[in-house]
């Protein structure tokens, strides 16, 4: 029986229901639903995509240096303001003209100045970064993602020993959890930190917490 070693670095709870047609206690079977590659992702569209609505992260997968992109939902370029245009109103009655004599093109040209200004991008948030201490080429790779549970696995085999890496995002705890496991006896070293591509500090707080602001 294998004796695991176990790093978290966010604990979270998750699971997911299942549901039965009025008056039918008996369980709805439903099949399984995973995507899996047999390699990490070469290229950012190719991680699997895990969230609650809220909070999001991106799962690439290498096993020797990974980079997992953080998103959050209020966090955008620019800053708060007022997007209505106040000069709108004065445009209705010459589109609707232009519509009343068919002339689209005319009405689709005009409809631009009704617009406000532009909305200003989703912005990323960073990138958490692990780096392995072990970096030795590894065999049986495997990334799963579980559509039911929204849970994604990676897993392989590295100097023989069995590797787990399991990623999911809580909505009710409304946290990221990453967990690692291996039946390696010197267990998992690793080196986290966590970058953006807008302005930022970051500070270590009680030993174990990485802050970001």
């Amino acid at each position: 029986m294998m004796r695991f070693q176990k790093l978290v670095l966010f604990c979270c709870f998750f699971g997911c229901w299942q549901c039965s047609p009025p008056g039918d206690q008996s369980p709805v079977q439903i099949p399984e639903l995973t995507y899996f590659f047999d390699r990490p992702a070469d290229y950012w569209e190719e991680g699997f995509p895990i969230g609650n609505g809220r909070i999001g992260m991106m799962i690439l997968g290498d096993p020797a240096r990974q980079r997992i992109p953080l998103n959050e939902d209020s966090f955008w370029a620019g800053e708060p303001r007022t997007w209505d245009n106040p000069d709108a109103p004065a445009w209705i009655d010459t589109i609707v003209h232009s519509l009343e004599r068919q002339d689209l093109i005319r009405a689709n040209d005009l409809v631009r100045h009704m617009q406000g200004t532009f909305t200003q991008s989703y912005a990323p948030l960073g990138d958490l970064w692990i780096n392995f201490s072990d970096t030795t080429p590894v065999t049986g790779y495997r990334r799963t993602l579980d559509l039911r549970s929204g849970v994604v696995t990676v897993s392989f085999l590295r100097n023989g020993h069995r590797w787990i890496q399991r990623s999911a995002v809580s909505f009710p705890h409304q946290v990221g959890l990453l967990s690692f496991e291996t039946d390696d006896p010197d267990g998992i070293k690793m080196e986290v930190s966590l970058t953006s591509q807008t302005p930022h500090q970051w500070r270590l707080e009680d030993g174990n917490t990485l802050i970001m602001r």
